[in-house]
């Protein structure tokens, strides 16, 4: 008998405390477990051959609060991950010419998660060439020959340049090389030889512009 009263009276106190705690302590709040929405009207604007910028309608969340993770996939080329607190995101380092498959899940401060919003694009294509460099001269010093120097092409992207004759190719980022870096840095002609020389442009997509109008010059022989 004993026990069972015993029994009897803990379950009572466990039932007495469960419902002191929903009378008395009205402030303690049950965990977030609610997921925010689902960012609506995902869109791409101002898109070029290697970036573009993400925009879509605000999640909204009980606690107030929602970031988000942002993905643009075209594996197994290229992934890139982004994390943003505002209904937008620029990307950058997309590859021309692929197809990307764009997420964006709202985040709230418990780690819920929505679903995640979806859109699809393809980055455009560089087929059109830089514009021919111009006016490639001789820069001499004292009658010597000192540099060779041009122009610089216009393109949508960084340009290189590559400066050729019948014995040799030589590339450059610069708008000019030295008769000191031919002869000696880099050893592609000799002292006292005669080329004739063109110079062409190549972009970050590999296309090339027409070749200049020649230019012969001798390289100075210090003998």
């Amino acid at each position: 008998m004993s026990m069972s009263l015993v029994r009897h009276g803990i379950t009572g106190l466990a039932s007495l405390l469960a419902m002191a705690g929903s009378v008395l302590l009205p402030g303690v709040a049950s965990a977030d477990t609610q997921a925010p929405s689902v960012p609506t009207n995902l869109r791409l604007q101002d898109l070029s051959f290697t970036s573009g910028t993400l925009i879509w309608n605000p999640s909204t969340d009980e606690s107030g609060w929602v970031m988000y993770e942002v993905e643009a996939n075209a594996l197994p080329r290229s992934l890139l991950r982004y994390g943003s607190t505002t209904a937008s995101k620029a990307i950058t380092g997309l590859v021309p010419g692929l197809t990307y498959t764009a997420s964006v899940v709202a985040v709230d401060g418990s780690q819920n998660r929505s679903a995640p919003a979806f859109v699809q694009f393809t980055t455009p294509v560089d087929s059109a060439p830089p514009t021919t460099p111009t006016n490639l001269r001789a820069v001499t010093v004292n009658g010597a020959l000192d540099s060779i120097t041009w122009n610089a092409s216009a393109d949508s992207s960084p340009v290189a340049y590559v400066l050729r004759s019948s014995e040799f190719t030589y590339r450059t980022l610069r708008t000019s090389v030295t008769a000191f870096e031919l002869l000696y840095l880099n050893c592609v002609v000799l002292p006292g030889s005669t080329h004739t020389l063109t110079v062409e442009a190549m972009d970050a997509h590999n296309n090339f512009s027409g070749r200049s109008s020649p230019l012969t010059v001798t390289f100075p022989n210090p003998a």
